[in-house]
């Protein structure tokens, strides 16, 4: 496997004399637009042929296309060697800024389409991107989103990429540049690569601890019990020669007898479970583990060897740890003048220890946290973004401190910076576009924080002014809540997705109260209650009323209707009540006797 670069048509490495450069590194990253660094000795006679962001470089692998790109770092030492870094093609994305606007019902595939739309409208013509191949689809096809001044690559990574996954990938086909936006993973490379064959170096983040060498598998619960306090669920004994184990003998006489519980609630029969536990050993215990390590590439030995390339997944295979598994190539770190110093990032995530994942297997209680997303997991999730961020963020990075303020930037002139952090007397801010750009994200020092998201565990706070408050939701995974607390710390109202619970209050003019709701409205000074406990006027007895109105001058209720009947609780003749359908009232006259009592002048 040979490697070649060319700048504008032109050969710039054949690793010959007169065409070598020194420590030519491509690295090659998911979802990134990836970086070309070397050095190029005073003599090389493309010397003077790079120019910044003009410049166009690409890499060939077999003369097959790899990447492209253009120069944006450009440094000479005391000998004259020019050391360059370039940026991927993907980066030409943060050229165009997306202006405000709102996008609704779009699909992934629209959204995308216009962003990209908006983007050739103001790029040079040779940057310009065709959407190609998109297969990330949104469930209900109908998302909305907003464009803020965000760049184009910012808006595509924010508003789709962390909402629905995905993978961006860069093809060319003749003078067109496709961005595809694609679910899963490429294809399935034809390698395998093997622990004690083709793997030179293991990283050190790699922690045998992570993984079982024996499970117990359990499937759905069962009626029968055993003990009575206890359930009971589906085991392997009956295909497992009596035994509800299944281990990997080689990662037992390598590493031990280490046991789980693992459990699949949907299995109903046994063989079907035994199968899955199998899998597991093998395979799906492994889903969460990132892989980093340098590999052999065996195409560079052997022509007959397929090359990876980043996105493909590879077979993986360690006979000592039990793994037999495809793992994604997520990162690429190429030596072009050196391939057996390759390394290889496989995988998407770090997994947990092993203490940690047995917590999770064994404890019912954290079974059911991990199935019940809460709030607390945003905020982690929003930690660890930040964590990253902040981690990742000291390569490439430059700090100019002058005499009133300081200033963390992207390039070491301020006047170039796109991405910059002031520091000064009157507060911290954060600009995406530039020194004299705007500030979106500050603190200043009237007190004022000004920011786009907050993420926090706990916020008190003694008034809260805005548009829109949004609870709960698809992203959370949870429920909408609202919880109104009195100063005894008692729930006196909650709105949650079983409607509105309130123990008193008004509601357009309805009072309530834990018994009885009753509107403020009064007509000839009547008032209506629904609920609640009365005393009928002229008895001593008291009742619950469905629908009672009150006179309020006299705190009587003359008309009481319930599931006994309907009733006239007003003083006629200080004796008598009209009671229709209800023998409860005492010196009632029916109706009937009621009206022919009128009628005859008795009333």
């Amino acid at each position: 496997m040979k490697y070649k670069i060319d700048v504008d048509g032109k050969a710039l490495y054949r690793n010959v004399d007169e065409l070598n450069l020194l420590n030519p590194q491509l690295n090659l990253e998911d979802n990134n637009s990836g970086s070309l660094t070397f050095k190029m000795p005073s003599n090389h006679p493309r010397y003077d042929d790079i120019k910044l962001m003009k410049s166009e470089v690409i890499v060939y692998r077999d003369d097959k296309e790899i990447w492209r790109g253009r120069p944006i770092l450009v440094t000479e030492d005391f000998y004259k060697n020019k050391s360059v870094e370039c940026e991927g093609e993907l980066a030409y994305l943060n050229d165009v800024i997306q202006a405000q606007k709102e996008y609704k019902n779009y699909t992934p595939d629209g959204f995308l389409r216009a962003l990209i739309t908006e983007y050739n409208k103001r790029c040079d013509k040779d940057r310009r991107f065709h959407v190609g191949e998109v297969t990330v689809i949104d469930k209900n096809d109908s998302i909305l989103r907003y464009t803020n001044w965000d760049n184009t690559l910012e808006c595509i990574n924010d508003k789709l990429i962390k909402q629905f996954g995905g993978h961006l990938r860069i093809r060319h086909v003749g003078n067109i540049r496709y961005l595809d936006y694609l679910q899963g993973w490429t294809g399935i490379n034809s390698q395998t690569i093997r622990f004690g064959v083709n793997i030179v170096d293991f990283s050190t983040n790699y922690d045998v601890t992570d993984i079982a060498t024996a499970i117990i598998p359990l499937g759905a619960r069962q009626e029968k019990k055993t003990i009575e306090a206890l359930e009971e669920y589906l085991t392997i004994k009956s295909v497992n020669s009596g035994s509800v184990y299944l281990s990997n003998t080689n990662a037992v006489k390598e590493f031990g007898w280490i046991e789980k519980v693992i459990k699949w609630d949907d299995v109903t029969l046994p063989s079907n479970l035994k199968a899955k536990a199998e899998k597991y050993l093998t395979d799906y215990q492994f889903d969460t583990m990132q892989l980093e390590l340098t590999a052999v590439d065996l195409a560079n030995m052997d022509v007959n060897y397929e090359g990876i390339e980043l996105l493909q997944e590879v077979q993986v295979k360690s006979t000592p740890h039990g793994l037999d598994k495809l793992f994604p190539v997520t990162k690429m770190q190429l030596c072009l003048d050196n391939p057996a110093n390759d390394k290889l990032t496989l995988g998407v995530e770090q997994s947990k220890s092993l203490t940690a994942k047995n917590s999770e297997a064994t404890s019912e209680i954290n079974k059911r946290l991990d199935e019940t997303a809460t709030i607390s997991s945003v905020k982690k999730e929003a930690v660890a973004v930040a964590t990253d961020l902040i981690k990742n963020g000291v390569e490439g990075g430059y700090v100019l401190t002058t005499e009133n303020e300081i200033l963390v930037m992207n390039n070491k002139d301020k006047d170039k910076a796109s991405k910059v952090w002031r520091f000064n007397q009157n507060g911290i801010g954060y600009s995406k576009t530039g020194y004299n750009g705007t500030y979106g994200t500050a603190i200043t020092m009237n007190g004022q924080i000004v920011a786009d998201y907050v993420t926090t565990g706990t916020m008190s706070a003694d008034r809260i002014k805005g548009g829109t408050l949004t609870l709960g939701g698809s992203g959370y995974n949870v429920n909408g809540k609202l919880t109104v607390l009195n100063s005894s710390n008692r729930a006196i109202a909650t709105i949650d997705n079983n409607g509105v619970k309130a123990e008193r209050g008004s509601i357009s003019g309805w009072e309530m109260s834990q018994n009885y709701l009753e509107h403020g409205s009064t007509i000839q000074d009547c008032t209506v209650r629904l609920g609640g406990s009365v005393r009928t006027t002229g008895t001593n007895y008291v009742r619950d009323c469905c629908i009672g109105v009150v006179n309020n001058k006299k705190n009587e209720y003359p008309w009481i209707i319930d599931a006994y009947g309907f009733a006239n609780g007003l003083i006629i003749d200080n004796s008598t009540k009209v009671n229709i359908g209800s023998d409860r009232l005492e010196n009632t006259v029916y109706l009937s006797e009621y009206i022919r009592g009128v009628i005859n002048g008795k009333y």
